[in-house]
């Protein structure tokens, strides 16, 4: 029996191990085919949380820091451009009106023109807007009629204002010199 025992007891810790380590790279075997299983779903799915997460951060960004809808005004250059019109009428057509009354009227439409532009241009600067001519536009856009006569120096006069006032031979608001000036100035 001892030599029973004695074949045992060798071959049974080498026997028992190579069972042990044949079970251990088995389990191994089979964990690594299972995960070898979810590595491809698990990549795919990794993959599409970092581009969903880009694309989410992208138009976040955009949102934020993209460029902002464009605002719309309106100017009515018709109706300064008419009123600038009988200012100067008024101005040379008086009947104590001299030559060099005559003169100044001339030069202050040659310099007009230059200070409406210079002055749409200051405009659209201030407001960030674009400026579209009110005929232009069917419906919507702020009016910056008002704030154009401000800059050119035609204060709050008035079309029909100014026509009454041509009609009925009263001495309108003499042109500002000054405002044209500034104007032609500031380019």
């Amino acid at each position: 029996m001892t030599t029973n025992d004695e074949n045992k007891s060798p071959e049974s810790p080498l026997v028992g191990a190579t069972v042990n380590s044949l079970a251990v790279t088995e389990m191994q075997a089979s964990e690594s085919a299972s995960v070898a299983v979810l590595a491809p779903w698990m990549t795919v799915t990794i993959a599409f949380m970092v581009s969903l997460i880009t694309v989410i951060l992208a138009l976040v960004g955009y949102n934020q820091f993209g460029p902002k809808p464009q605002r719309i005004a309106t100017v009515d250059i018709s109706e300064i451009v008419q009123i600038k019109e009988i200012q100067l009428t008024a101005m040379s057509a008086k009947v104590d009106a001299t030559d060099k009354d005559r003169a100044a009227a001339y030069d202050e439409i040659a310099i007009f023109g230059k200070a409406l532009e210079t002055a749409i241009a200051d405009l659209q600067q201030d407001c960030n807007c674009l400026l579209l001519v009110r005929n232009a536009v069917v419906k919507g856009g702020d009016d910056l009629t008002g704030a154009l006569k401000q800059k050119i120096g035609l204060g709050n006069v008035s079309l029909p204002d100014a026509m009454a006032a041509l009609r009925a031979g009263k001495a309108m608001q003499k042109p500002a010199e000054k405002p044209l000036e500034k104007a032609l100035g500031a380019r």
